[in-house]
């Protein structure tokens, strides 16, 4: 045991050095040994029951109760709340691109290879911070599905869109678990920027027939 203690604790001292040393099979068994004490004691982060729990709910609720609910009913009129919901999430992704880009992707990263840097570097923990505010969105994000079972959009609610926004929580709790930093920000980088911009037009078009006309891609 306590081998295993030095080898984490060489582990975060220097990890580009040591990793570069271990053979595959190894370098993952340490990686998922070793989680970021960063990020221990952060809501949700302490272990994975509480996010499968909600992906276990999101699923019953879209695949079993909402449709059940929702069998007899007329579809709700959600224009305003779609509104809302819309704008806010470009909003917000707006802020995690913005933030990973002038702490990382803009600056100092290198879009080659970046180790993860898990010290308590001021920027260091802010990019973890702002991977964990992305990792809440994911949850936010539920409600994409819970506006078609509402409105009655069957045919949105396709295996492909549920799978993608059960999977993506998990996985991404997994990367800031063990990794807030470095190469595995690319993922909310990437992710945010396309999110920005298609909530952007999402919600533009739940303005309604007014401003839909002049969203020429729309017509295309």
């Amino acid at each position: 045991m306590s081998n295993f203690k030095e080898e984490v604790l060489l582990f975060f001292n220097n990890p580009g050095y040591y990793r570069s040393m271990l053979p595959f099979k190894e370098e993952v068994l340490l990686f998922f040994n070793s989680p970021d004490p960063r990020v221990a004691e952060w809501p949700l982060m302490d272990n994975p029951v509480t996010t499968i729990a909600l992906v276990i709910g999101y699923l019953i609720f879209v695949k079993v109760i909402g449709p059940a609910l929702m069998k007899n009913r007329k579809p709700f009129n959600l224009r305003l709340i779609m509104t809302v919901y819309n704008f806010s999430q470009v909003v917000v992704s707006s802020w995690i691109f913005i933030n990973l880009g002038m702490l990382g992707w803009f600056t100092k990263y290198s879009w080659r290879c970046e180790p993860i840097d898990f010290s308590y570097n001021k920027d260091a923990v802010r990019i973890a911070e702002v991977c964990w505010v992305c990792f809440l969105l994911k949850f936010y994000e539920f409600l994409d599905t819970v506006f078609f079972v509402l409105r009655k959009k069957n045919s949105q609610i396709t295996t492909l869109h549920v799978f993608h926004h059960a999977l993506v929580p998990i996985t991404v709790w997994i990367g800031i678990k063990y990794g807030a930093g470095g190469y595995n920000t690319l993922f909310p980088v990437l992710n945010s920027f396309v999110h920005a911009w298609m909530y952007l037009y999402y919600g533009l078009a739940a303005l309604g027939p007014s401003v839909q006309k002049y969203l020429w891609w729309k017509n295309t």
